[in-house]
């Protein structure tokens, strides 16, 4: 099928520049209702996301459109499925570039699970029976849901300018709903979690904490208003760093929405931890451990920010040229530098302090720096105790609250994001009783 694309795409003279990226998915699916096996699927598909480039002139000037279909693998009308991306890509209209035309070395990841690639669904009726092991263990919390995903990927990239790589991934997920309720009332502990090697996810650690959480929240109240110290763990490091990725990125300083100048300070006056961000391309179970990005260029290794510096900025093949800077590639996973304390010492000197676990939802800015979100899950620490808190929200700015930020010595690994287990902001506004 893929021969199919490339010569229909090499034929059409309208056509200034193509890339096909071909994902062949395998993948063992298993769905629970509490303890109880509900299905148990198998799905195999193969998808080619087209990518069409088209050359024309507006009021005398070169202009670069671009068009993105997905083909299927059964898919027959090929031509005319390009003639209609060509038509969109006209109306697309950007200063032109050259596509990634190869050069570099690629390194093979360690990005495959031999579980997952040889034994899917033995691998999870193995989780199945971690689950149920834990079940009595979790009481009075309660079972509602859990589904498993165990995803073999092998991924092809080509383009016109003769690049042509594979790569070979795999993804294990689990989603998981637990519940804990007493005479008056339920309440639930949501749980996703993605990786690349499921010997790497503690399954009966993760129910066993949804588990508390979703007890805790029966007894929980919501935080007081004001500004106070706030530490966040689990979930909420996922995304807490994006704004700094966008901000060192050459597309936000051609765009003119980079807050951030070379050799200075990311934000003025700091007086807590400085923040180190690197691009890793090479953390095992990481979610970015891959050998080429969207352009198909190989994912490398840099320093973006040193010692709470901007230092380098990072470009993608597009704004490498626009901004005629070095071609660094696209951001692999986010590295933060870890600081010189526990986080089991965030709570000295502090009466009251704030704990967030996960909020209903956190996006981060991307322009602005501002984050914010109702908690979902977290814990009021003070001479009083610890008392469970949920609703209420709290917000922050890269430009104010990372200028007192405290990172763990303790790192963590979820998703994307390497760094510091737990980060305390010395102070966050918080919407609450």
């Amino acid at each position: 099928m893929i021969k199919k694309i490339k010569e229909a795409l090499n034929k059409n003279n309208e056509i200034y520049a193509w890339e096909i990226k071909s994902v062949e998915s395998k993948s063992s699916q298993l769905f629970l209702i509490k303890n109880y096996i509900e299905q148990l699927r198998e799905v195999n598909t193969v998808s080619y996301f087209v990518k069409i480039y088209n050359l024309h002139e507006v009021n005398g000037e070169k202009q670069l459109g671009l068009s993105l279909i997905n083909i299927q693998h059964n898919e027959e009308n090929i031509d005319a499925r390009i003639e209609s991306a060509i038509r969109i890509a006209k109306y697309s209209n950007n200063i032109p570039w050259e596509i990634y035309g190869g050069g570099d070395y690629y390194y093979d990841k360690n990005s495959v699970s031999e579980k997952i690639a040889k034994d899917r669904k033995g691998l999870l009726f193995e989780f199945y029976d971690k689950y149920k092991s834990v079940e009595d263990s979790i009481k009075p919390a309660r079972y509602s849901s859990l589904e498993l995903f165990a995803t073999l990927n092998d991924i092809e990239y080509m383009n016109s300018k003769g690049v042509n790589e594979t790569d070979r991934r795999t993804v294990f997920e689990i989603d998981t709903v637990v519940l804990s309720g007493n005479e008056t009332k339920d309440m639930e502990c949501h749980n996703y979690r993605k990786v690349v090697f499921p010997e790497m996810l503690d399954l009966e650690n993760e129910i066993k904490k949804s588990a508390k959480y979703a007890t805790d929240s029966l007894n929980s109240k919501l935080p007081k208003s004001g500004n106070y110290p706030v530490v966040f763990m689990e979930e909420p490091l996922e995304n807490l760093f994006s704004p700094l990725v966008f901000q060192t990125s050459g597309r936000a300083y051609f765009q003119k929405q980079s807050m951030l100048k070379i050799n200075e300070e990311i934000v003025d006056s700091a007086n807590g931890d400085k923040i180190t961000l690197k691009s890793n391309s090479n953390v095992k179970n990481g979610l970015k451990t891959t050998k080429f990005d969207e352009d198909g260029a190989p994912l490398q290794d840099f320093t973006v920010i040193e010692n709470g510096i901007f230092k380098k900025r990072w470009n993608d093949v597009r704004y490498s040229e626009y901004n005629k800077e070095e071609h660094t590639g696209n951001f692999a996973n986010i590295e933060i530098g870890t600081g010189n304390i526990s986080m089991d010492e965030f709570t000295d000197d502090e009466e009251t302090i704030y704990y967030v676990m996960s909020f209903s939802s956190f996006s981060p800015d991307p322009i602005s720096g501002t984050f914010g979100g109702e908690i979902r899950h977290g814990y009021e620490v003070s001479k009083n105790g610890i008392i469970p808190v949920k609703g209420g929200s709290v917000s922050g700015s890269i430009n104010e609250s990372f200028k007192n930020i405290y990172l763990s010595k303790e790192k963590v690994l979820r998703g994307e994001y390497l760094g510091p287990k737990a980060v305390k902001f010395k102070s966050l506004n918080i919407t609450g009783e």
